[in-house]
């Protein structure tokens, strides 16, 4: 690689007159919140990393539309409402893009599976899907998935021997109980927002995102404040392994934490300046979600494949 100005050897990237200059890397494996990195150069950054993926996540969590003026993400969220049903949608896409990784340890987790007990044939069949995905309703096979008041926000799914979709359950002593996974993307406010829940049994597997502006995660905080309800006798050692047992984190299912911080970053930067996604052709053509001719816009303004984007297996396409 060439270097144009004395830097770190460690980073694979230079700077000249604060503007990012990436040479023989891709954008993805570089760190954009290394401190070495000034405003400027982070930015455009994350813009590269991230600005195609968070149509596809947006979409999928009802966060975009498109009309005759192009795509154009817009909510009346708060950030962080935002930022989860983003956060959803991502780790969804991310069980699509690595099926024998990502895929199969959600999949595995969720239902109390060990990772050895799930063949590639098996994962190859669970279709993983967000409950809060509209395009669900415009399928059959799917249309009564759709719920998104559901205490989960992932699920697995795949078509059974009588051609209907069929919910993954949990192995064990949860045998029978439907498998999902509540995904939160907050930083603060755990005992409520996760541990009540968790105990409670309103949620029965949870993976935090996050972690703090300290760089405490997320994760880390919630065993802090389960050690301390055992400590004072509020909950006993047993369900202090239970509620363990059922809380993870992204790296456990395979994501780099560095991904998930520098997304989270870019969506705070996306989330302010939503006009500038407007008419954005080359999103369009990079995107990835599906030929253009087969998108339509829904009066719901939540875009729709012409054809259910739902990864179905051959014989039922």
């Amino acid at each position: 690689m060439l270097v144009k100005e004395s830097v770190d050897w460690q980073l694979p990237l230079v700077q000249s007159r604060d503007k990012l200059l990436i040479e023989s890397a891709s954008p993805l494996i570089l760190n954009a919140l290394h401190p070495s990195l000034t405003e400027e150069a982070r930015k455009e950054l994350l813009r590269m990393q991230f600005k195609n993926v968070t149509l596809r996540d947006a979409i999928a969590s009802g966060n975009a539309s498109i009309d005759h003026n192009g795509w154009k993400l817009h909510t009346a969220r708060s950030l962080e409402s935002f930022k989860g049903l983003v956060m959803e949608a991502a780790l969804c896409r991310m069980c699509f893009e690595d099926p024998f990784g990502i895929r199969r340890n959600a999949y595995a987790w969720c239902t109390g599976r060990q990772i050895w007990q799930v063949s590639d044939e098996k994962i190859s069949e669970q279709i993983p899907f967000i409950t809060a995905d509209k395009r669900l309703k415009s399928n059959p096979l799917t249309a009564r998935l759709y719920d998104p008041a559901s205490a989960y926000d992932l699920h697995f799914y795949r078509i059974n021997d009588k051609g209907n979709a069929e919910l993954a359950t949990e192995i064990g002593p949860g045998q029978g109980i439907i498998a999902g996974i509540q995904i939160k993307a907050i930083q603060g406010n755990e005992k409520t927002e996760i541990i009540d829940k968790l105990l409670n049994g309103r949620y029965t597997r949870v993976v935090t995102m996050l972690r703090h502006q300290n760089g405490e995660h997320s994760y880390e905080v919630c065993i802090r404040l389960l050690t301390q309800l055992v400590t004072k006798k509020e909950i006993t050692g047993d369900q202090l392994a239970n509620a363990i047992s059922r809380l993870t984190y992204p790296e456990a299912l395979g994501i780099q934490q560095q991904h998930v911080d520098s997304y989270s970053q870019w969506l705070n930067m996306a989330y302010g300046r939503f006009e500038s996604w407007e008419s954005d052709l080359n999103v369009v053509e990079t995107i990835g979600l599906e030929v253009i001719s087969r998108l339509k816009p829904e009066a719901s303004g939540i875009l729709m494949p012409d054809v259910p984007g739902l990864a179905l297996p051959p014989t039922l396409h």
